[in-house]
């Protein structure tokens, strides 16, 4: 059965008493307290006792690293708070160890670099963002490409909008598309091309 396993403490860091609370079937989670709120180490158990997830409280907000793991005890996702909110690099991984997303926050949005990776390690993502919004250098690579890997796009934003040269290359690396975004829409001239680097049509 699921408890809800809190240790309470008090302001000497003496344990005074435990409060123990039915949750479900699956999972124990440790807390420690002091006068009455979240403070201290924190362990969430599963039904064999391995660790799933550990970090730490004051008054009653996450803060700091806090680690989720599977059921093997390898690490699937350190993410880092600062009074409860996501604050810091928080990186995901896959099953095999790598690193499959690393992103940073600043008070609870995403403000810095952001990256995802294919599992061979290759970029998927790579673009920057400031309070919240995607600005600056944006290269995307996905693997829709029937032929080769690809295809890829770069491009700039700015306070969430697409601005400026637009660019969009096959997976062989030959460029198929560039053109001028203006606040996201197609402003100018635009040029394609096909994969042997012919061009198609201006428009």
């Amino acid at each position: 059965m699921l408890l809800f396993v809190c240790m309470a403490v008090s302001c000497n860091d003496v344990p005074s008493n435990r409060i123990v609370q039915q949750e479900d079937a699956r999972t124990l989670a440790v807390v420690s307290l002091r006068n009455g709120s979240k403070d201290g180490p924190a362990r969430l158990l599963d039904g064999t006792g391995n660790v799933r997830k550990e970090g730490h409280y004051v008054r009653d907000h996450k803060e700091g690293q806090w680690r989720t793991y599977d059921p093997q005890g390898k690490m699937l996702e350190v993410l880092w708070y600062h009074e409860g909110t996501l604050h810091g690099t928080c990186t995901t991984f896959s099953a095999d160890g790598n690193v499959v997303r690393a992103v940073n926050y600043a008070g609870g949005v995403l403000h810095g670099a952001f990256g995802t990776y294919h599992p061979d390690g290759s970029i998927a993502l790579r673009c920057i963002y400031a309070n919240g919004s995607l600005n600056g250098h944006y290269f995307a690579q996905s693997w829709t490409d029937s032929l080769l890997r690809g295809p890829i796009t770069e491009c700039w934003y700015e306070h969430g909008h697409r601005e400026g040269i637009w660019t969009r290359r096959y997976g062989n690396g030959q460029t198929s598309v560039v053109g001028i975004r203006h606040r996201d829409v197609q402003d100018g001239v635009w040029r394609y091309w096909d994969r042997a680097g012919n061009l198609k049509r201006i428009g």
